[in-house]
């Protein structure tokens, strides 16, 4: 059974939540074909989640963001805006600007670049607040175009496998064409 295949078994489990739903086979082959680049214990889990909170069978967009938002959870290595805030507080107390700062994930360490190690270790008192919630805002953003990144990188990702047979057939046509012409010259 091919992955579409397994993917359409499973989201008809999920028909029994969703009684009044008006899903038919072409609906789920387009759900199937979209969801592929996930794994099915993903999709799986994301619509054991999408249950407790939806009303209607979800959409291919909740199920994604349903299965981001877990695989989020799962990895645990992005701190929340406000955390990442106190762990660089704690780094520019520690370390000022002399030694290493050590960061638990890339995005903080871009927003810290983003803000400026130096202003960061030489605020003033009365501008913490600002540059507090100066610097969650760049945290947040470049949070959420790592998300962006991933999600593209998927599709391309997907566009690239549905399209390599295709141009493969035509390299091996055009390669054949070519051979046929040099042995009619």
């Amino acid at each position: 059974m091919n992955h579409e295949a397994e993917i359409i078994k499973l989201l008809q489990r999920y028909f029994a939540a969703y009684p009044n739903s008006q899903m038919d086979a072409g609906a789920l082959a387009f759900y199937a074909r979209a969801l592929a680049p996930l794994s099915i214990e993903t999709i799986d889990a994301a619509m054991m989640m999408l249950i407790r909170t939806s009303k209607f069978f979800p959409s291919i967009a909740e199920v994604f963001q349903a299965a981001q938002s877990l695989i989020d959870y799962m990895e645990n290595k992005r701190p929340s805006a406000t955390e990442a805030w106190a762990e660089v507080m704690r780094e520019a107390r520690r370390k000022h600007l002399y030694k290493p700062w050590d960061y638990s994930c890339d995005e903080v360490q871009k927003a810290v670049a983003a803000f400026g190690k130096q202003e960061l270790c030489t605020l003033e008192e009365d501008k913490v607040g600002i540059a507090r919630a100066q610097f969650m805002k760049m945290y947040n953003e470049i949070v959420q175009a790592e998300k962006d990144r991933r999600r593209y990188d998927a599709v391309v990702a997907e566009i690239e496998r549905e399209s390599k047979p295709q141009l493969q057939g035509e390299i091996i046509a055009l390669a054949e064409a070519k051979s046929m012409r040099e042995k009619k010259a």
